[in-house]
């Protein structure tokens, strides 16, 4: 809360949903998505809600998989104000996801980024651990899983959009925890 001005004041909202779990045969498409949404300064998220509409200092979205449970995580910091419009903007980008084809150059930058994160993890004790521990627990190697994320289609995208994002703002299974300093 900004006591100065309490129109300069931040909110933060998150959004909650049900994903698959790592093991799921879609769950290469969402992981995808997810990154494609807001997983970086690239991301729909970013360049619309925060760049292009300026109504976001930090924008992004994440996907855990692990333990049993899938999650997708959507959120953000936003002038209180303008914290609806935010609200709008974001699930509008996801609706965008679920009606249009991902550009294959798009999803090409998506696994280019991927195969390198991967690849960097594997430079690190902790890297090769888990590469051993998911191939003991789920027979996944290092090549069967690069296969799986090249194998991911723009089809592919929006069918998981359709399949695990919310159905509209007014109507769809969700979380949603927005902190405003101007309503509390």
């Amino acid at each position: 809360y900004n006591k100065q001005n309490p129109e300069s004041s931040s909110a933060n909202f998150s959004i909650g949903f049900v994903a698959p779990i790592d093991e799921a045969e879609d769950s290469y498409a969402v992981g995808r998505l997810v990154q494609i949404l807001g997983g970086d300064a690239n991301s729909r998220l970013f360049k619309r809600v925060s760049q292009e509409m300026g109504l976001a200092y930090g924008i992004g979205s994440s996907y855990i998989a692990q333990n049993n449970a899938g999650t997708i995580n959507v959120g953000g910091s936003v002038q209180a104000t303008e914290a609806e419009k935010a609200l709008d903007a974001t699930f509008h980008e996801m609706d965008n996801l679920k009606n249009e084809l991902v550009d294959s150059d798009e999803l090409a930058r998506i696994n280019r980024n991927a195969i390198y994160g991967l690849a960097k993890h594997f430079e690190t004790n902790e890297g090769h651990v888990g590469a051993i521990e998911v191939k003991w627990d789920r027979g996944l190697t290092p090549e069967l899983h690069l296969q799986k994320m090249d194998a991911v289609t723009p089809e592919m995208v929006r069918e998981a959009a359709n399949k695990y994002f919310p159905t509209s703002r007014a109507d769809g299974k969700y979380v949603l925890l927005l902190r405003d300093p101007l309503k509390e």
